[in-house]
């Protein structure tokens, strides 16, 4: 009994490393490839000045991203704003 509980336990550190190790490739490849971010071509929304994320966990044990991106020579808020 208490090493089937342990081998559980086990598998399912196992596997939500897995899952973290994956999500981590996924976003820097993400930041990389479609944002241009150390690339030597511009981000899908032109050349990206700076950048910032934070990972969230969904009551499912997913992952998910929220960013914010400042993309050079555009609008600032107070242009917007007038």
């Amino acid at each position: 009994q208490g090493s089937t509980i342990y081998s559980c336990c086990v598998l399912i550190t196992r596997t939500l490393t897995c899952d973290v190790c994956t999500w981590s490739l996924f976003v820097t490849m993400f930041i990389k490839h479609i944002l241009g971010v150390d690339s030597d071509h511009d981000g899908i929304f032109g050349q990206t000045a700076a950048h910032y994320g934070t990972v969230e966990q969904q009551g499912r044990l997913t992952l998910h991203l929220h960013m914010l991106l400042w993309i050079k020579g555009s609008y600032s808020p107070q242009e917007i704003r007038d």
